[in-house]
């Protein structure tokens, strides 16, 4: 008989891929195939080994395996999988119930990259030294260590000779640059400096 064959993997769209997204992995196959359980594909992200779990297609010659990113995670260079497909304790077969050859030949995933780690505060711009006086700005460029988004007017807590004040959020969504600013109010005095609390 005709082995019942994986044809070819489509892999995830070429993109850097981060916490929470998903990773599909369609497995073209020679025959419509059943599944039953949960086989799963081996993925390396940067040495780490993860699963793409069996999510859809029993019924069809197309299953569908999927990995959703999980935190601290990092691949600059493209994933890859690794042949064989896993059985993990279920069955692929074929209508006459002849197993699937696991082997297979995995696609170039160069260009899938994992970048799940938590962006960080690499550094803050304070104000260039100066006196300030009222109504002058203040303003702060917090540097993050890639880019990120912003929702709402996070704030930067600044001691200013024993009173806080807040820095509000003004600009730079979609970049690693955040600017924050605080408008001087009249009656603050502080001679030996500012500081971030």
């Amino acid at each position: 008989s005709v082995p019942v064959e994986i044809t070819s993997i489509t892999p995830p769209a070429d993109t850097t891929y981060i916490l929470g997204d998903d990773l599909n992995f369609v497995v073209n196959i020679s025959e419509i195939v059943n599944v039953t359980g949960t086989p799963r594909i081996a993925i390396d992200i940067g040495g780490t080994t993860k699963y793409a779990d069996y999510v859809s297609g029993t019924g069809s010659t197309a299953l569908t395996f999927r990995y959703n990113v999980e935190i601290s995670l990092l691949d600059s260079d493209g994933i890859t999988i690794t042949s064989p497909l896993d059985l993990n304790g279920g069955t692929i077969q074929s209508i006459p119930l002849q197993d699937l050859v696991l082997t297979y030949t995995a696609p170039n995933m160069s260009s899938v990259l994992v970048n799940s780690f938590a962006p960080t505060v690499t550094s803050i711009t304070p104000p260039a030294n100066a006196t300030y006086v009222e109504t002058n700005n203040l303003d702060f460029i917090v540097n993050t260590s890639e880019l990120v988004n912003v929702v709402g007017t996070p704030r930067m807590a600044i001691d200013i000779g024993g009173t806080t004040k807040y820095a509000n959020y003004v600009s730079g969504t979609g970049t690693s640059a955040l600017t924050f600013s605080y408008i001087v109010e009249d009656a603050l005095n502080d001679t030996d400096g500012i500081t971030i609390t």
